[in-house]
């Protein structure tokens, strides 16, 4: 049984080869929350806030641009998803529901929101989660929610959605709970599409609870707009993993693991023009990983060998405990990961 386990291990830390080497940041501008949160508009380059937008009595844990960058919508602690014109900075509508039950009473959030998504090709339909583990479907034209989604709960980041080459939509949620934390959804019937396999951490050994999921954003051909990858991280367990929904099996599959942190995994965002990661936590580090199927160039290769190959860049902010994924990085690697950081 102990040599099971020992074998378990051992693909696990396979799933992914680290090449760790120092990187250099330098930050032009630096934004910090207060207990009643402003969104603030902030250049880079020079470093300066261009506006204030003040919500009264709430807290705001969630924002998201309309892809067109015309409208942005937030939400938080009051459970109300606020849209504003980005030209005038004033809020156009306020989307929330009504206490009390029955058909006539119109649907909404009843705790936290801590996630809001626009649909990528309808400027008039956008999504969010919280506490209340429902997803709501917000249509702009009615300023109402048009359709909900029950069970998934969310605590950040972990609200995404991917439409292919044939306008088919998918919601993709990661939940914070033990079982079953990340699942994907038709966006039109709202019915549950599929419930992505995640085993506990054997190096921690417990379960990994969601704080962020997110599908990747490269296109996978010229002709295809689908996202190939899933890629969320979280706490207990306090790792990332990426998952392909290209694998061949029929059902999207484990490639990588980014394991052994000292702490939860609070953000991750992929790079929109290639197959890029960073992944941000609790211990100060934001982690920049290059994605490469292996199947590209070394071919013939097993399901059970197929993973994918990460370069690692590292970036320590001040009071960070440094990067601990070595240890998941195969044992023949280790000797050339000694000069790293």
């Amino acid at each position: 049984r102990e040599r099971e386990r020992e074998r378990e291990r051992e693909r696990e830390r396979r799933c992914l080869k680290l090449r760790m080497r120092a990187f250099l940041c330098v930050a032009c501008c630096t934004l910090q929350s207060k207990p009643l949160t402003p969104r603030t508009h902030h250049r880079t380059d020079p470093a300066k806030c261009l506006h204030t937008i003040e919500e009264k009595d709430n807290q705001i844990f969630a924002l998201d641009y309309r892809p067109d960058g015309l409208m942005f919508a937030t939400g938080g602690k009051d459970a109300t998803v606020r849209v504003y014109d980005e030209s005038t900075k004033t809020c156009t509508m306020s989307l929330k529901g009504a206490p009390g039950y029955g058909a006539n009473v119109p649907a909404g959030h009843s705790n936290r929101i801590f996630s809001i998504k626009w649909h990528n090709t309808d400027e008039n339909l956008l999504m969010s989660g919280g506490w209340d583990n429902t997803i709501q479907i917000w249509d702009t034209r009615l300023q109402k929610s048009v359709r909900s989604i029950f069970g998934p709960h969310l605590a950040g980041d972990s609200l995404d959605m991917a439409v292919d080459s044939a306008g088919k939509a998918t919601i993709l949620t990661g939940s914070w709970r033990p079982e079953g934390p990340l699942e994907m959804w038709d966006f039109e019937s709202g019915a549950l599409e599929e419930q992505i396999e995640w085993k506990d951490s054997l190096i921690q050994n417990q379960p990994c609870m969601l704080y962020a999921a997110q599908f990747s954003k490269a296109s996978v051909s010229e002709t295809s707009s689908a996202a190939r990858y899933v890629a969320a991280g979280g706490s207990g367990a306090n790792e990332t993993r990426i998952f392909d929904r290209l694998a061949g099996s029929g059902q999207t599959a484990l490639v990588g693991t980014v394991a052994g942190l000292n702490r939860g995994v609070f953000c991750v965002d992929w790079s929109p023009v290639q197959d890029k990661i960073a992944i941000g936590g609790g211990d100060g580090t934001i982690r920049i990983l290059d994605v490469v199927d292996r199947t590209d160039d070394e071919g013939g290769m097993s399901n059970f060998d197929r993973h994918i190959l990460v370069h690692d860049t590292t970036t320590e902010t001040a009071g960070s405990g440094g990067a601990e994924e070595a240890a998941s990085a195969p044992a023949e690697e280790k000797a050339d990961e000694a000069t790293g950081p």
